[in-house]
């Protein structure tokens, strides 16, 4: 919503020094009566706004897939932060021995990890771990960089 609001403030801004422009051309043009095309001040202009057009666009019609693998990577990398703090303190995540990236074991030890896991013994006793806010694609995504060995999470973000 943000950036719909900063787009309309800029094409606001935009459209009012392109008139402004327009405004003393037009004053400008009419005293060359036989001149014909555009001044090389008009078309600068118009390369400028075009410019910065596409400056704006950019963003919205560029490729998103590197910025959600990023996200995921440092999702997953979240994770397996956390399921190694939470396997110091004593708590087993999974029964699962071995597991491959984006399996359901993967899927359902993360999905305690979001949940929350309290520790119940030791110096961390009532102690609770999570990864907040990690639900659903984000959550399939950080799972197709993580395995279960010996029964605990790997990340692996050569994949």
């Amino acid at each position: 919503m943000k950036m719909s609001l900063r787009n309309d403030s800029c094409s606001c801004i935009i459209l009012s020094f392109l008139k402004q422009i327009m405004k003393n051309t037009s004053s400008a043009s009419s005293s060359k009566a036989n001149s014909q095309g555009f001044s090389l001040s008009e078309l600068l202009m118009t390369v400028a706004v075009i410019g910065i057009l596409v400056t704006l666009a950019l963003p919205t019609f560029g490729n998103t897939e590197p910025a959600k693998q990023g996200v995921n990577k440092q999702n997953a990398q979240n994770f397996c932060s956390l399921a190694i703090a939470v396997s110091s303190a004593g708590v087993d995540l999974t029964n699962v021995h071995t597991a491959r990236p984006g399996s359901d074991a993967v899927k359902a030890a993360l999905r305690i990890l979001v949940d929350g896991v309290t520790v119940t013994d030791g110096a961390l006793a009532g102690q609770t771990f999570r990864v907040p806010g990690v639900r659903g694609e984000l959550l399939d995504g950080a799972s197709q960089y993580i395995s279960i060995k010996n029964g605990e999470l790997l990340y692996n973000g050569a994949l």
